[in-house]
C-alpha cells in the first residue's frame, strides 16, 4: 500500500480524506477489487512473457495459467443485479458528493 510506504497511518489518511472522497474509493474498490489473485495473475503474465521470450523454435507458446498458484480454485459467484445496481448507485453518490464539493470550493453552492 502506498500509504504505508509513505509512513502514513489510519489515522493520517482518515483526516487527509473526507467521507466524500471515501465514498468514492469504496465504490472503485467494489468495481475493480485489488485482490491477491489478481497480483498472481499479474506476476503469472510476467514469467509467460519471460518463458516465451526463451522457448524453442516450433514450441508452443506458454500461457500465463502455467504459472499460477493454483488454477482449479473455484470461481467467484457472479454478482446479482441488485449488487450491479448497489455498485453503481455507491458510484453514483460518490460522483454526486464530488460535484457538490466542487461546487460549493468554486461558491456555486
Amino acid at each position: 500500500m502506498w500509504a504505508r510506504e509513505r509512513g502514513m497511518s489510519v489515522r493520517d489518511l482518515q483526516a487527509a480524506t473526507d467521507s466524500d472522497e471515501f465514498a468514492e474509493w469504496r465504490a472503485y474498490q467494489e468495481l475493480n477489487p485489488a485482490t491477491e489473485e489478481r497480483a498472481d495473475f499479474r506476476a503469472a503474465i510476467v514469467a509467460a512473457v519471460i518463458a516465451n521470450l526463451f522457448r524453442g523454435k516450433g514450441d508452443q507458446m506458454i500461457s500465463p495459467v502455467a504459472f499460477m498458484p493454483y488454477t482449479d480454485k473455484p470461481q467467484r459467484a457472479q454478482p446479482t443485479t441488485r449488487q450491479i445496481e448497489d455498485r453503481i448507485a455507491a458510484w453514483a453518490r460518490g460522483q454526486m458528493a464530488r460535484q457538490t464539493k466542487m461546487r460549493a470550493i468554486r461558491g456555486q453552492a
